[in-house]
């Protein structure tokens, strides 16, 4: 799958409601929870060791969505939420994962925003920003992506960080702008080879085969700080964000397959950031796929003659959350090696 975002077709995207009930599902259900034991929960993005939901009985307040912390910013025909924070000619711009939002960054992007400048931002449908056109192709999200940063202003010295899905998304991203792009931190990133790496470990489909399936709402991670977690709950309530998932999972293969195809070798440094904890450890359907993981992970050493590798090894898939030091320290390395470049 070539074809650039313009060329990829439009439709619109007009729901901001709550989920339907369950029953109305069933008879398209896709059942998650194999999902989960072939390799993680949401398609191996390798989610395993991430989740347990708390739970509150005090209803969710859905006032807050009329409030956006960000600015609102038009790529024709939707508009995405992004929030710009501190100053330095370098910019920071953070890519959630599947299903995932700006909110998860906000305690990095709080802390750092002293010594350097930080954007984040909301995938099409996901948080503040609009629904966007269909499909959701990695080419798409990329371009998308791309004009908001033009939007922002973000011409040059910028260091992309991706987590999960997102890492696909950073590296199509840098492969359209590679002049403006000083560095890249993949977080636990999806690799392109995953699907087909962890298929002989277990006779579970991890993708869907058709349209036809129905998703779960990513479980939270462990840590996220309870204004952030019930926002995040909040906003798993809308359809529009059910549908943004359900379309992003719906072209996860094909995004891979193209990722492959035209796989780019970067001039500039690229830190590696990889769960140290094995999400897979009690389950005995999954056989060696932490192993196969972490092969996976060591093969994004080779996207850049300036790549390394460090293990977090307190974390699950969600490091950020788990050890979000590990991404400031890689970030204070790439902005020294950029100050030693002048």
């Amino acid at each position: 799958m070539k074809k650039q975002d313009d060329e990829l077709g439009e439709s619109s995207a007009d729901s901001q409601h709550l989920l339907p009930e369950d029953n109305e599902l069933n008879a398209r259900r896709y059942y998650l929870s194999r999902m989960a034991a072939a390799g993680g929960s949401l398609f191996l993005a390798g989610a395993g060791a991430a989740a347990e939901e708390k739970t509150d009985d005090a209803p969710l307040d859905f006032g807050f969505i009329k409030q956006p912390p960000g600015e609102l910013y038009s790529l024709g025909r939707h508009r995405l939420h992004s929030l710009c924070v501190g100053e330095g000619e370098v910019t920071v711009l953070f890519e959630p994962g599947l299903g995932g939002s700006s909110l998860e960054w906000l305690p990095i992007t709080e802390e750092i925003k002293s010594k350097v400048r930080t954007c984040l931002y909301d995938r099409a449908g996901y948080a503040w920003s609009d629904p966007g056109g269909n499909p959701r192709h990695v080419v798409r999200l990329a371009n998308e992506a791309r004009q908001l940063l033009r939007e922002l202003k973000v011409d040059k010295k910028v260091i992309l960080v991706g987590h999960s899905y997102g890492g696909l998304i950073m590296r199509q991203l840098a492969a359209t702008i590679p002049d403006s792009v000083i560095g890249m931190i993949l977080v636990d990133a999806s690799h392109e080879d995953q699907f087909s790496r962890l298929a002989g470990e277990s006779s579970v489909s991890m993708l869907p085969t058709s349209e036809n399936f129905v998703v779960a709402a990513p479980e939270l991670p462990v840590g996220l700080r309870d204004d952030i977690r019930r926002k995040i709950l909040a906003f798993s309530r809308m359809r529009k964000t059910y549908t943004a998932l359900h379309a992003e999972i719906a072209s996860f293969r094909d995004s891979c397959n193209y990722i492959k195809e035209n796989r780019q070798k970067f001039d500039f440094p690229v830190v590696v950031i990889s769960r140290g904890l094995d999400p897979y450890a009690d389950d005995n359907v999954t056989g060696n796929k932490n192993r196969i993981w972490h092969e996976l992970q060591a093969e994004f050493l080779s996207l850049s003659d300036n790549a390394e590798q460090k293990i977090a090894d307190n974390s699950g898939h969600h490091i950020h959350i788990d050890q979000p030091e590990l991404i400031n320290d890689a970030i204070d390395k790439l902005l020294s090696m950029q100050g030693k470049a002048k």
